[in-house]
């Protein structure tokens, strides 16, 4: 989920890169933005301000404004923790808006939130480069200014406008490709709707909350005002469970108010980020779980954990663990083993952690988030993050191109793709986009080079896809059609599918609040609701088109 995290950050260097590279000369002249070459080799900027960014970008080292008390005692040593700052700008005011698509010739006109009269006119240059003239006029006040994002399928660009009249962005030289595009589709403008100065003070926002030693204070505001979620303070305890209480086969939801859960909270409205397993080994009880490594001891990947060793850990990091009961009455704990081995110390699954959350065009993206400025995103990231920007998008790309759509339908002499570039090429020769190739649902038998040779060619499994694998092999999903893909299960759906018995007898330790609920929590510093909780009936190809956007995060269509 840190990479999630990363990509929040990236966008906030997109941004500030734009502000420094944006001009309020009349005419600015440049090639396309710095990105990576045709080739895969990320070519770098010489300006200073672009390697001061990506400095920072990709530094281990965050800035600290004071220290505070961790909710589960004071800081280790060597930790740091970011002091709670009033918020000075609201993280999604550094989203731009889109305005709409520039055609060659064809002017289009608008308002903006500086200048109320707006007109954008494209034209092709004989020289084989691209002219954009902004015209700007009427501004509501005398210092007020309009930022713009300018994107095709294979570039963007920024310009800012601090004075009416003619703002003009000349492309000195399109490739073959990118001149085609622009011809026939245009430019697509975005505007972002606030100054320049509070888009500066939201991009801190974005950084302060998505941190790894955020404050909490920090995270919970953004949860409240942008997920419509709200935490009630509890006694963080752990409760006296007693191994012997644990059958095999028990789910525990986990969740922490951390930066680095923010984006799959946000996108998803569900304030759980993990999922893992209880598993009896003869005498010993076990945690069986894939995920990410962090300062407690615990390694990446698919692994497993002494219950007593597991509860310490996840609760020196201040997470709230729920526990459930599947329904099932009997658990092949020997089956669960099997599967176990067979995917033990193999590497979290990224491949699949975009796709999972990603069904629909929009219905996904949490507003201001727009699909128009998703490619940017990506391009971003390509740059500063190649690895990440590989295995999250590239990889569920080719994939997808390769399984669903086959050689023959793909450009001559196509290769699995490592740049924006190609994928927007391969994507309109399908006559289809990124976001649409994405959202094509995930299957179980897709096998992923995972980096490492024992797993060239391995199922990329995120913690809640393994967690419904060892369900299914213990013969916990009983009647669960055929035909779902548990790899498009995130940890939303696999708290809210239908398969945990709510009547079960829960320990007298266990604490319920409003009532009893079909879980039990057993540590955390804030009550956690699993809102929706069992409460959907598996039924085919589950989980694949669902649109789900706050406040209510509603999963629509019905059965999607």
């Amino acid at each position: 989920m840190a990479s999630a995290s990363g990509v929040l950050r990236v966008l906030g260097v997109v941004v500030v890169w734009g502000m420094l590279w944006g001009s309020e000369a009349a005419v600015v002249t440049r090639g396309a933005p710095p990105r990576p070459s045709p080739s895969g080799e990320v070519v770098e900027d010489v300006s200073p301000a672009h390697r001061t960014l990506k400095k920072i970008l990709t530094s281990e080292q965050n800035f600290t404004w004071g220290t505070h008390p961790s909710t589960t005692g004071s800081s280790g040593p060597g930790t740091r923790a970011m002091g709670a700052v009033p918020f000075l700008g609201e993280p999604t005011d550094a989203l731009p808006v889109n305005v709409g698509s520039v055609l060659v010739g064809t002017p289009l006109q608008w308002k903006g939130s500086c200048f109320t009269r707006n007109t954008a006119v494209l034209r092709l240059l004989p020289d084989g480069g691209g002219e954009l003239n902004i015209n700007t006029q009427d501004a509501k006040e005398l210092l007020c200014n309009d930022m713009y994002l300018i994107v095709t399928a294979h570039s963007w660009s920024f310009e800012t406008c601090f004075a009416r009249g003619d703002h003009v962005v000349r492309w000195t030289k399109f490739s073959e490709q990118e001149r085609e595009d622009v011809q026939r589709n245009g430019m697509r403008l975005l505007m972002f709707g606030k100054s320049m100065l509070t888009t500066m003070l939201s991009l801190y926002e974005i950084y302060k909350v998505t941190m790894s030693d955020s404050h909490p204070a920090d995270v919970r505001e953004f949860y409240k005002k942008h997920a419509g979620l709200t935490f009630v303070d509890r006694k963080d305890e752990v409760l006296p469970v007693q191994p012997k209480d644990i059958r095999s086969g028990d789910v525990l939801f986990l969740f922490t108010v951390a930066g680095f859960e923010v984006p799959t909270v946000w996108v998803t409205g569900m304030p759980t980020g993990h999922v893992a397993m209880a598993l009896w080994d003869g005498p010993e009880l076990y945690v069986v779980e894939t995920t990410r490594a962090d300062d407690s001891g615990m390694l990446e990947g698919v692994q497993r954990t002494p219950w007593g060793t597991w509860v310490a850990r996840r609760h020196a990091l201040g997470y709230a663990v729920m526990w459930a009961r599947p329904k099932a009455q009997s658990f092949d704990s020997s089956a669960a083993w099997e599967f176990f081995r067979e995917y033990d110390g193999m590497p979290f699954g990224y491949q699949t952690l975009v796709p999972a959350a990603v069904d629909t065009m929009r219905g996904n993206l949490p507003p201001p988030l727009t699909p128009e400025v998703v490619p940017v995103v990506v391009d971003m990231l390509s740059m500063v993050m190649p690895k990440q920007a590989q295995s999250m998008v590239y990889d569920p790309l080719n994939i997808r191109f390769l399984r669903v759509y086959g050689a023959r339908m793909l450009p001559r002499n196509w290769t699995n793709c490592t740049t924006l570039s190609c994928v927007q090429a391969t994507a309109a020769h399908l006559g289809t986009d990124l976001l649409s190739v994405l959202a094509i649902p995930e299957q179980d038998d897709w096998r992923y080079d995972l980096g490492v040779p024992r797993w060239s060619s391995a199922p990329s499994l995120i913690c809640d896809v393994f967690v419904m694998h060892l369900l299914r092999v213990g013969g916990a999903l009983p009647g669960f059609p055929k035909d779902i893909s548990l790899s498009e299960f995130t940890p939303k759906d696999v708290a809210q599918v239908q398969i945990y018995d709510e009547e079960w007898a829960q320990p007298s330790y266990c604490r319920t609040s409003g009532g009893k609920r079909g879980w039990c929590q057993i540590m955390g510093p804030v009550e956690v609701e699993l809102s929706g909780f069992n409460s959907i009936p598996a039924y085919a190809h589950m989980n694949e088109r669902c649109a789900a956007l706050p406040p209510s995060y509603t999963r629509t269509p019905e059965k999607c």
